[in-house]
């Protein structure tokens, strides 16, 4: 496979929207599916969300879904902890992927699903708080480990990694914890440094591999 290497959103926006533009017009594709992953904070729903929308502005029709939505449960009996007993967010065994896919078959069969929404603050699904997403000619799927779930889906996909400065990651994920999770910046600055970063390098980095697409993003 040959990898291609972008830097800045921007032009992976403009490059992509053409790319998608020509491959939908051309074939005869039920859906092509966007796969964006990176670490945290690295712009991966700020670039799906500016992607979804120069798609939707090229004329097809674009649907976004993130991949911590399909997180389990923290009181799910298979949901993983450290030796410590603290929960463990960055595995792909933290999600229920086959979910994920069930619902990615479904709108690529021409079917709507309903969406569950979770919530960070208390790392639960919200009950009765489902959105309806209907198919569309392009599917974008972002989350930590987007490539990896998707492997085994058969379908026309682009698969993306973000590759971020680790420094810069770390200033965006306290910015938000700080901010929205109403963390200490030293609680927060710990949590990255003993449970998400071990859990990057060995887990969500290798995509970087096996991605079609790597896009730099360091501004």
């Amino acid at each position: 496979m040959v990898q291609i290497s972008t830097i800045g959103v921007d032009n992976c926006v403009k490059d992509l929207t053409i790319t998608v533009d020509i491959f939908l017009k051309s074939t005869d594709s039920e859906g092509l599916v966007i796969a964006i992953a990176g670490g945290t904070c690295s712009g991966k729903s700020s670039l799906a969300i500016k992607l979804a929308q120069s798609i939707t502005n090229a004329s097809h029709s674009t649907t976004v879904l993130n991949l911590d939505d399909y997180y389990k449960d923290y009181d799910h009996p298979d949901f993983p902890f450290d030796a410590e007993y603290r929960a463990i967010y960055d595995l792909p065994q933290s999600y229920l992927l086959a979910e994920l896919r069930r619902d990615l078959k479904f709108l690529l069969a021409g079917k709507s699903v309903k969406v569950p929404t979770y919530d960070k603050k208390i790392s639960k699904r919200l009950k009765g708080k489902k959105r309806l997403v209907g198919p569309s000619s392009v599917i974008i799927v972002e989350g930590l480990f987007a490539i990896v779930a998707l492997q085994k889906v058969m379908c026309d996909i682009i698969t993306i990694f973000i590759d971020t400065d680790h420094d810069i990651m770390v200033k965006r994920r306290l910015k938000r914890d700080v901010g929205s999770l109403h963390k200490t910046p030293e609680e927060a600055l710990a949590f990255i440094v003993e449970r998400v970063d071990p859990y990057f390098e060995e887990y969500v980095k290798p995509q970087k591999f096996m991605a079609k697409i790597v896009l730099i993003n360091n501004d």
